[in-house]
């Protein structure tokens, strides 16, 4: 996941913060959305291609950032989620710290 994808699909006067943590023999990656959610019922198919959460929205973006995000991750056998805790969209990666 991009940061500036964070940042452009973010609410105003929301923070983006990316953190990365060494957990044995993985690293986990954290960018988190701080006062932007996604609806429950749409979280699911967020790393459909083509899918975009906010129909109205009229920009450049083709829907096919985290479905692209996802292929990529899967390939790599890297876990991954989504999940919106206390007000804010979490997105984790988990990696082994060799490859």
């Amino acid at each position: 996941m991009s940061s500036s994808s964070a940042i452009v699909h973010s609410a105003e006067g929301s923070s983006v913060y990316i953190t990365t943590k060494s957990w044995g023999s993985e690293c986990v990656l954290t960018v988190k959305n701080v006062n932007s959610s996604i609806p429950d019922e749409e979280i699911r198919h967020v790393f459909e291609p083509f899918y975009k959460v906010d129909k109205s929205r009229t920009g450049n973006g083709t829907g096919l950032g985290l479905y692209i995000v996802k292929s990529f991750l899967e390939y790599h056998d890297f876990r991954f989620s989504i999940a919106n805790q206390e007000s804010s969209v979490v997105f984790t990666i988990v990696m082994p710290l060799s490859v």
